[in-house]
């Protein structure tokens, strides 16, 4: 929830230093959206509820965000396009589309008055990219989703839950992994091909 405040002010100073003559309706429709997203955390299902309601408004502020910053970016891409060959792929892109995502929650399990998991299937219903190519294993993996499990915990029973931990099974493996990791700082030691 904290990524998704810094996401808003983010996108509140960018709107304001942003092309003025360009129209960030799209933008600031985003940033409302995301500001009056209802958070209830009575239960651990509502929480959970909740949690995917803001990061279902992070991937449209992302996408506002995304898009502007290819406006912005309009006059050094020019400048590029004059010096790179056809097969470099210099330019920034934004996704034609918002991800959406089809979720179920399968079970609530309270273990006491303080922890509970959820668990949920999670299933990514974006269409295709125009070209993209999809094997038949590759669909029914889309069709099955992954398994998410969320442990939620509170400080007594009287306080709301909040999210401690989010883990997910993808397809493709048999054991659960942490998302949401905590970044280490970062020892800059790979050169970032795009840049060079």
């Amino acid at each position: 929830m904290k990524r998704l405040a810094l996401v808003v002010m983010a996108g509140s100073v960018l709107a304001g230093c942003l092309d003025k003559s360009s129209d960030n309706a799209a933008l600031s429709r985003a940033i409302q959206q995301a500001s009056d997203v209802k958070v209830s955390a009575v239960s651990p299902d509502m929480a959970v509820k909740s949690w995917w309601a803001l990061k279902d408004a992070a991937i449209k502020l992302d996408n506002a965000l995304c898009l502007e910053l290819v406006k912005s970016r309009a006059r050094l891409e020019e400048k590029t396009k004059q010096i790179a060959g056809d097969s470099i792929e210099y330019g920034m892109t934004c996704s034609d589309g918002a991800e959406s995502y089809e979720r179920t929650i399968e079970s609530v399990d309270v273990q006491s008055d303080t922890r509970a998991i959820v668990t949920a299937s999670i299933k990514n219903v974006t269409p295709a990219d125009p070209g993209a190519s999809t094997d038949s294993s590759e669909q029914a993996n889309k069709k099955k989703g992954s398994a998410f499990k969320y442990v939620l915990e509170r400080q007594d029973s009287s306080s709301e839950w909040k999210v401690s931990k989010v883990s997910y099974m993808a397809f493709y493996s048999r054991s659960w992994d942490d998302a949401f990791k905590k970044k280490e700082p970062y020892n800059h030691i790979y050169v970032n091909e795009r840049y060079q």
